[in-house]
Protein backbone atom coordinates (compact mmCIF):
# COMPACT_ATOMS: atom_id res chain seq x y z
CA UNK A 1 0.00 0.00 0.00
CA UNK A 2 1.30 3.30 -0.85
CA UNK A 3 2.58 5.55 1.76
CA UNK A 4 0.09 8.80 2.35
CA UNK A 5 1.16 12.40 1.92
CA UNK A 6 0.34 14.98 4.60
CA UNK A 7 -1.53 18.07 3.40
CA UNK A 8 1.03 20.18 3.65
CA UNK A 9 3.32 18.43 1.58
CA UNK A 10 0.50 17.45 -0.85
CA UNK A 11 0.40 21.59 -1.08
CA UNK A 12 4.46 21.74 -1.50
CA UNK A 13 4.34 19.22 -4.73
CA UNK A 14 1.20 21.23 -6.22
CA UNK A 15 2.93 24.24 -6.16
CA UNK A 16 6.48 22.76 -7.10
CA UNK A 17 4.81 22.98 -10.67
CA UNK A 18 5.11 26.80 -11.67
CA UNK A 19 2.18 26.34 -14.37
CA UNK A 20 -0.08 25.28 -11.34
CA UNK A 21 1.43 28.03 -9.27
CA UNK A 22 0.96 30.53 -11.85
CA UNK A 23 -2.86 29.27 -12.57
CA UNK A 24 -3.81 29.32 -8.50
CA UNK A 25 -2.31 32.72 -8.33
CA UNK A 26 -3.52 34.13 -11.16
CA UNK A 27 -7.35 32.97 -10.31
CA UNK A 28 -7.41 33.96 -6.97
CA UNK A 29 -5.19 37.32 -6.82
CA UNK A 30 -6.19 38.69 -10.66
CA UNK A 31 -9.41 37.69 -11.24
CA UNK A 32 -8.46 35.07 -13.67
CA UNK A 33 -6.07 37.31 -16.28
CA UNK A 34 -2.71 36.50 -16.29
CA UNK A 35 -0.99 38.62 -14.03
CA UNK A 36 1.86 36.10 -13.77
CA UNK A 37 3.81 34.39 -16.31
CA UNK A 38 4.91 30.52 -14.85
CA UNK A 39 8.18 30.95 -16.89
CA UNK A 40 8.99 33.52 -15.02
CA UNK A 41 8.38 32.40 -11.46
CA UNK A 42 11.50 32.08 -9.19
CA UNK A 43 11.72 30.21 -5.96
CA UNK A 44 13.15 32.04 -3.17
CA UNK A 45 14.37 31.26 -0.12
CA UNK A 46 14.42 33.01 2.73
CA UNK A 47 15.31 31.98 5.82
CA UNK A 48 12.56 34.08 7.47
CA UNK A 49 11.62 33.45 10.80
CA UNK A 50 14.12 33.06 13.42
CA UNK A 51 12.89 33.53 17.08
CA UNK A 52 14.03 33.30 20.68
CA UNK A 53 12.25 31.16 22.70
CA UNK A 54 12.65 30.57 26.99
CA UNK A 55 12.71 27.24 27.65
CA UNK A 56 13.22 27.35 32.08
CA UNK A 57 16.45 29.09 32.22
CA UNK A 58 17.44 28.77 28.55
CA UNK A 59 16.53 30.28 25.32
CA UNK A 60 16.21 28.33 21.90
CA UNK A 61 16.63 29.85 19.21
CA UNK A 62 13.80 28.27 16.51
CA UNK A 63 13.31 28.76 12.63
CA UNK A 64 10.58 28.76 10.51
CA UNK A 65 10.01 28.81 6.69
CA UNK A 66 7.07 29.51 4.70
CA UNK A 67 5.49 26.66 2.94
CA UNK A 68 5.78 28.06 -0.57
CA UNK A 69 7.76 31.39 -1.06
CA UNK A 70 8.64 32.22 -4.70
CA UNK A 71 9.36 35.52 -6.54
CA UNK A 72 7.42 37.28 -8.95
CA UNK A 73 7.90 40.11 -11.46
CA UNK A 74 4.66 41.83 -12.02
CA UNK A 75 4.61 45.35 -13.84
CA UNK A 76 7.98 45.68 -13.72
CA UNK A 77 8.53 45.33 -9.76
CA UNK A 78 9.82 41.96 -8.32
CA UNK A 79 7.80 40.64 -5.40
CA UNK A 80 8.13 38.40 -2.64
CA UNK A 81 4.96 35.69 -3.10
CA UNK A 82 4.22 33.55 0.22
CA UNK A 83 1.71 30.60 0.41
CA UNK A 84 1.25 29.18 3.87
CA UNK A 85 -1.11 26.18 3.38
CA UNK A 86 -3.49 25.11 6.62
CA UNK A 87 -5.64 22.49 7.42
CA UNK A 88 -6.40 23.41 10.36
CA UNK A 89 -7.39 26.88 12.27
CA UNK A 90 -4.77 28.64 13.38
CA UNK A 91 -5.61 31.76 15.74
CA UNK A 92 -2.17 33.05 15.71
CA UNK A 93 -2.11 32.80 12.15
CA UNK A 94 -2.04 36.74 11.82
CA UNK A 95 1.07 37.01 14.32
CA UNK A 96 2.79 34.20 12.14
CA UNK A 97 2.43 35.86 9.23
CA UNK A 98 3.62 39.09 10.46
CA UNK A 99 6.70 37.77 11.85
CA UNK A 100 7.11 36.23 8.78
CA UNK A 101 7.21 39.34 5.76
CA UNK A 102 9.14 41.46 8.81
CA UNK A 103 12.07 39.29 9.09
CA UNK A 104 11.91 38.84 5.22
CA UNK A 105 12.26 42.67 5.01
CA UNK A 106 15.20 42.61 7.55
CA UNK A 107 17.03 39.83 5.67
CA UNK A 108 16.67 41.80 2.61
CA UNK A 109 17.70 45.12 4.11
CA UNK A 110 20.84 43.48 5.75
CA UNK A 111 21.61 41.91 2.40
CA UNK A 112 22.53 45.12 0.70
CA UNK A 113 18.86 45.38 -0.92
CA UNK A 114 17.86 49.53 -1.11
CA UNK A 115 14.78 48.77 -1.91
CA UNK A 116 12.57 46.43 -0.38
CA UNK A 117 10.62 43.66 -2.53
CA UNK A 118 7.03 44.03 -1.22
CA UNK A 119 5.71 40.58 0.08
CA UNK A 120 2.30 39.10 -0.85
CA UNK A 121 1.19 36.44 1.51
CA UNK A 122 -1.21 33.93 1.26
CA UNK A 123 -2.92 31.90 4.07
CA UNK A 124 -4.46 28.61 1.52
CA UNK A 125 -7.21 27.17 3.43
CA UNK A 126 -8.05 23.42 2.83
CA UNK A 127 -9.61 21.83 5.63
CA UNK A 128 -13.61 21.22 5.57
CA UNK A 129 -14.71 23.52 8.73
CA UNK A 130 -15.46 27.55 8.49
CA UNK A 131 -12.35 29.41 9.21
CA UNK A 132 -12.74 31.57 12.33
CA UNK A 133 -9.60 32.77 12.50
CA UNK A 134 -8.80 36.66 13.00
CA UNK A 135 -7.52 37.84 9.31
CA UNK A 136 -6.25 41.33 10.49
CA UNK A 137 -3.97 42.23 13.64
CA UNK A 138 -6.45 44.82 14.96
CA UNK A 139 -8.94 41.91 14.99
CA UNK A 140 -7.13 40.35 18.46
CA UNK A 141 -6.67 43.63 19.87
CA UNK A 142 -8.31 45.06 23.15
CA UNK A 143 -8.82 48.26 21.54
CA UNK A 144 -9.57 51.57 22.65
CA UNK A 145 -12.36 53.87 21.36
CA UNK A 146 -10.95 56.53 19.29
CA UNK A 147 -7.11 55.36 19.07
CA UNK A 148 -7.66 52.73 16.42
CA UNK A 149 -5.87 54.72 13.96
CA UNK A 150 -2.48 54.85 15.74
CA UNK A 151 -2.33 50.90 16.28
CA UNK A 152 -0.51 48.99 13.87
CA UNK A 153 -2.10 47.36 11.50
CA UNK A 154 -1.71 43.43 9.77
CA UNK A 155 -3.56 41.38 7.49
CA UNK A 156 -2.86 38.38 4.82
CA UNK A 157 -4.90 37.42 1.96
CA UNK A 158 -7.05 34.24 3.29
CA UNK A 159 -8.39 31.79 0.72
CA UNK A 160 -10.70 29.17 1.39
CA UNK A 161 -10.29 26.17 -1.57
CA UNK A 162 -14.25 25.93 -0.84
CA UNK A 163 -14.80 28.91 -1.68
CA UNK A 164 -12.59 29.45 -5.16
CA UNK A 165 -14.07 30.56 -8.19
CA UNK A 166 -13.27 27.67 -10.50
CA UNK A 167 -14.21 29.46 -13.97
CA UNK A 168 -10.95 31.73 -13.25
CA UNK A 169 -8.71 28.92 -13.24
CA UNK A 170 -6.85 28.50 -16.35
CA UNK A 171 -5.31 25.09 -16.08
CA UNK A 172 -7.31 22.39 -16.66
CA UNK A 173 -5.54 20.07 -13.72
CA UNK A 174 -5.85 22.55 -11.31
CA UNK A 175 -9.28 23.73 -11.67
CA UNK A 176 -10.19 20.07 -11.34
CA UNK A 177 -7.89 19.73 -8.14
CA UNK A 178 -10.53 22.55 -6.86
CA UNK A 179 -13.52 21.11 -7.66
CA UNK A 180 -12.75 17.83 -6.62
CA UNK A 181 -11.84 18.72 -3.16
CA UNK A 182 -14.95 21.47 -3.17
CA UNK A 183 -17.01 18.25 -4.52
CA UNK A 184 -16.37 15.95 -1.57
CA UNK A 185 -16.81 18.20 0.92
CA UNK A 186 -20.11 19.36 -0.34
CA UNK A 187 -21.15 15.86 -0.95
CA UNK A 188 -21.87 16.61 -4.84
CA UNK A 189 -19.77 13.64 -6.72
CA UNK A 190 -20.98 14.53 -9.62
CA UNK A 191 -18.07 17.21 -9.41
CA UNK A 192 -15.53 14.64 -9.81
CA UNK A 193 -16.71 13.23 -12.67
CA UNK A 194 -15.39 14.83 -15.50
CA UNK A 195 -14.09 13.71 -18.89
CA UNK A 196 -10.28 14.90 -18.19
CA UNK A 197 -7.73 12.72 -18.11
CA UNK A 198 -6.51 13.51 -14.56
CA UNK A 199 -2.80 13.26 -13.51
CA UNK A 200 -2.16 10.99 -10.57
CA UNK A 201 -0.24 13.54 -8.80
CA UNK A 202 -3.44 15.62 -8.80
CA UNK A 203 -5.14 12.80 -7.07
CA UNK A 204 -2.93 12.27 -4.77
CA UNK A 205 -3.36 16.15 -3.52
CA UNK A 206 -6.80 15.90 -3.81
CA UNK A 207 -6.63 12.86 -1.12
CA UNK A 208 -4.52 14.75 1.27
CA UNK A 209 -6.44 17.46 1.28
CA UNK A 210 -9.87 15.58 1.78
CA UNK A 211 -7.97 12.64 3.96
CA UNK A 212 -10.10 10.37 1.37
CA UNK A 213 -6.65 8.49 0.58
CA UNK A 214 -8.76 5.00 0.57
CA UNK A 215 -11.16 5.78 -1.68
CA UNK A 216 -8.92 7.60 -4.21
CA UNK A 217 -5.76 5.07 -3.35
CA UNK A 218 -7.25 2.85 -6.74
CA UNK A 219 -6.78 5.74 -9.24
CA UNK A 220 -3.44 6.78 -7.61
CA UNK A 221 -1.76 3.72 -9.13
CA UNK A 222 -1.80 5.31 -12.63
CA UNK A 223 0.46 8.40 -13.82
CA UNK A 224 -2.39 9.65 -15.15
CA UNK A 225 -6.32 8.18 -15.03
CA UNK A 226 -8.78 8.11 -18.19
CA UNK A 227 -12.57 8.87 -16.42
CA UNK A 228 -13.94 6.75 -18.56
CA UNK A 229 -18.16 6.31 -18.09
CA UNK A 230 -17.61 3.33 -15.55
CA UNK A 231 -14.85 4.89 -12.99
CA UNK A 232 -17.18 8.18 -13.25
CA UNK A 233 -19.95 5.86 -12.08
CA UNK A 234 -18.01 4.14 -9.24
CA UNK A 235 -17.12 7.47 -7.91
CA UNK A 236 -20.64 8.59 -8.21
CA UNK A 237 -21.52 5.90 -6.50
CA UNK A 238 -19.14 5.77 -3.73
CA UNK A 239 -21.50 8.92 -2.46
CA UNK A 240 -22.30 6.49 0.54
CA UNK A 241 -19.03 4.97 1.29
CA UNK A 242 -19.70 5.38 5.18
CA UNK A 243 -22.82 2.43 4.95
CA UNK A 244 -21.17 -0.70 4.51
CA UNK A 245 -24.30 -2.35 3.45
CA UNK A 246 -25.33 0.57 0.55
CA UNK A 247 -21.31 -0.27 -0.30
CA UNK A 248 -21.96 -3.71 -0.92
CA UNK A 249 -25.29 -3.25 -2.96
CA UNK A 250 -22.93 -0.73 -5.11
CA UNK A 251 -20.09 -3.24 -5.48
CA UNK A 252 -22.80 -6.46 -6.58
CA UNK A 253 -24.44 -4.02 -9.02
CA UNK A 254 -20.88 -2.62 -10.77
CA UNK A 255 -19.93 -6.12 -10.78
CA UNK A 256 -22.84 -7.63 -12.79
CA UNK A 257 -21.76 -5.05 -15.32
CA UNK A 258 -17.98 -5.98 -15.19
CA UNK A 259 -17.37 -7.06 -18.81
CA UNK A 260 -18.53 -3.96 -20.41
CA UNK A 261 -16.50 -1.50 -18.24
CA UNK A 262 -12.92 0.00 -19.32
CA UNK A 263 -9.61 -1.53 -17.31
CA UNK A 264 -9.60 1.20 -15.15
CA UNK A 265 -13.33 0.34 -13.93
CA UNK A 266 -12.58 -3.38 -13.61
CA UNK A 267 -9.52 -2.80 -11.63
CA UNK A 268 -11.60 -0.31 -9.05
CA UNK A 269 -14.14 -3.00 -8.29
CA UNK A 270 -11.78 -5.50 -7.92
CA UNK A 271 -10.19 -3.00 -5.14
CA UNK A 272 -13.41 -2.64 -3.75
CA UNK A 273 -14.50 -6.93 -3.99
CA UNK A 274 -10.97 -7.03 -2.03
CA UNK A 275 -11.85 -4.14 0.63
CA UNK A 276 -15.27 -6.19 1.39
CA UNK A 277 -13.25 -9.12 1.83
CA UNK A 278 -10.88 -8.15 4.30
CA UNK A 279 -13.26 -5.80 6.32
CA UNK A 280 -15.12 -9.49 6.76
CA UNK A 281 -12.21 -10.97 7.90
CA UNK A 282 -12.01 -8.58 10.87
CA UNK A 283 -15.10 -9.24 11.46
CA UNK A 284 -14.87 -12.33 12.13
CA UNK A 285 -11.67 -12.26 14.03
CA UNK A 286 -13.38 -9.55 16.64
CA UNK A 287 -16.22 -11.69 17.33
CA UNK A 288 -14.61 -14.11 17.93
CA UNK A 289 -11.93 -12.53 20.06
CA UNK A 290 -15.00 -11.17 21.91
CA UNK A 291 -16.45 -14.75 22.32
CA UNK A 292 -13.11 -15.91 23.71
CA UNK A 293 -12.21 -12.61 25.96
CA UNK A 294 -15.56 -10.97 26.97
CA UNK A 295 -13.82 -7.49 26.10
CA UNK A 296 -11.39 -6.93 23.00
CA UNK A 297 -8.92 -3.54 24.55
CA UNK A 298 -8.67 -0.28 22.00
CA UNK A 299 -5.58 -1.25 20.99
CA UNK A 300 -5.97 -4.79 19.69
CA UNK A 301 -8.77 -3.49 17.43
CA UNK A 302 -6.61 -0.82 16.15
CA UNK A 303 -3.43 -3.28 15.38
CA UNK A 304 -6.28 -5.68 13.71
CA UNK A 305 -7.34 -3.04 11.53
CA UNK A 306 -4.22 -3.31 10.30
CA UNK A 307 -3.73 -6.38 9.69
CA UNK A 308 -3.39 -8.07 6.02
CA UNK A 309 -5.60 -10.59 5.07
CA UNK A 310 -2.72 -13.47 5.37
CA UNK A 311 -2.26 -12.33 9.16
CA UNK A 312 -6.33 -12.64 9.94
CA UNK A 313 -6.23 -16.10 8.20
CA UNK A 314 -3.27 -17.06 10.51
CA UNK A 315 -5.87 -15.62 13.62
CA UNK A 316 -8.45 -17.63 12.01
CA UNK A 317 -6.56 -21.05 12.27
CA UNK A 318 -5.09 -20.52 15.56
CA UNK A 319 -7.84 -18.81 17.57
CA UNK A 320 -8.35 -21.44 19.79
CA UNK A 321 -4.54 -21.81 20.81
CA UNK A 322 -4.82 -18.04 22.35
CA UNK A 323 -5.12 -17.33 25.69
CA UNK A 324 -4.30 -13.62 25.90
CA UNK A 325 -3.73 -10.39 23.77
CA UNK A 326 -0.14 -10.92 24.24
CA UNK A 327 -0.31 -14.27 22.18
CA UNK A 328 -2.05 -12.57 19.03
CA UNK A 329 0.77 -9.77 18.70
CA UNK A 330 3.64 -12.97 19.08
CA UNK A 331 1.96 -14.96 16.65
CA UNK A 332 1.53 -12.45 14.56
CA UNK A 333 5.16 -10.84 14.68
Amino acid sequence: MKEHISSDIACKLLFRNPYYFASFVNAVLFDGNQGIDPLEVEDYVSDVSSIMIKNGNHFKNIKRYRDITKKIPHKGVYHVLGVEHQSTIDQKMVVRTGIYEMLDYYNQLISGRKKLMPNIMIVFYTGSSTWKSPQRLQEMMNKAKGMEKYYNDWKYFFVDIKEIDTTKIKDPQVRYLVEAVQGLYEGDYERLNQDIVVKGKILEVVAAFTHSEELLEELMREEEINMCEGSKRIMENLKGQGREEGRQEILNELMSEEENMCEDSKRIVHTLKKEGELNNQRKIVLKQLQIKFGVVSKELMMEIDKFSSQQLNILIEHIFDISSEDDILQLIH
